[in-house]
């Protein structure tokens, strides 16, 4: 018989154990039994249960969160997909050639004015139907867009072209308006000063011409003589007259390889200009 106490081997039916003194009486050895199992017991109730490795079990508010972050990613994605997608969209709006644009680019320098109105699929006039225009210069023939707009309350087609015929009559010059620049304001571009000849340099390209200038061209003149002149409409406040004053910058290219040959500026009336006008 085995001490409960303290696992000495007794023999069958002792009294006590030999081992240690221990009653073998069988109540005080179940006794014993019961208060082992009991410890035991009281032990297991303490250990802490093993977490099982690789799993982890999401309650429901962890779910809820999870799909909340997941959704909440989605939107942020599509967000920025749209806002690419319009930018974009914007960019190329800025960059497309207005209608008007379209037909300069068409006009061919050096043949007759049938051949041009073949090309550019428009109708070229010897006046235009705005008085405005017809006081710009000279010309022998024009072509407009459709859609009239108002200049300080003087009346301008959107766009014009305007051709000049050497003697054989095939066309030396051409001269593109976009008055849609004006129309917010009719001395152009604002300048907080007057803007030097040295601003643009010798030998620059168009584009860098109109990133030094900070705007673009409101009229282009293309010429037999392989030039194109881009006319950049702008005002300044004189610091001694305390007047504006207006100017046209322009900047003549190359139109072989497009590089700057030359600059100059003219003063303009155009006060004067527009009371002449109905």
């Amino acid at each position: 018989m085995k001490c409960p106490n303290c696992g000495f081997e007794n023999e069958e039916g002792a009294a006590f154990c030999g081992g240690c003194g221990e009653d073998l009486s069988s109540e005080n050895i179940m006794n014993a039994l019961d208060e082992s199992a009991k410890q035991t017991d009281a032990k297991a109730e303490k250990r802490p249960a093993k977490k099982r490795k690789g799993k982890k079990e999401k309650t429901a508010d962890g779910g809820e969160t999870a799909a909340k972050k997941s959704k909440v990613k989605l939107v942020l994605i599509t967000a920025a997909v749209i806002i690419v997608l319009a930018a974009a969209a914007i960019f190329v709006l800025m960059n497309m050639p207005s209608e008007g644009e379209k037909v300069l680019k068409n006009v061919p320098i050096g043949r007759n004015l049938a051949y041009a109105e073949a090309k550019t699929e428009t109708e070229f006039t010897k006046i235009s139907k705005y008085d405005a225009v017809n006081q710009l210069g000279d010309f022998d023939n024009i072509c407009e867009g459709n859609l009239t707009i108002k200049i300080e309350g003087v009346s301008f087609p959107e766009w014009a072209i305007s051709v000049s015929l050497a003697n054989d009559e095939t066309i030396d010059r051409v001269t593109y308006y976009d008055f849609s620049q004006l129309q917010k304001n009719w001395k152009g571009h604002h300048s907080s000063k007057k803007i030097e000849l040295t601003a643009v340099e010798y030998g620059m390209k168009r584009k860098a011409v109109d990133r030094a200038l900070g705007f673009t061209p409101y009229s282009i003149i293309k010429g037999i003589d392989n030039t194109v002149t881009n006319v950049y409409r702008y005002y300044y406040s004189d610091e001694t007259s305390g007047n504006d004053v207006v100017c046209n910058y322009c900047v003549v290219f190359n139109d072989v390889d497009e590089s700057v040959k030359n600059v100059y500026v003219n003063e303009l009336d155009y006060i004067g200009f527009m009371t002449t006008v109905e």
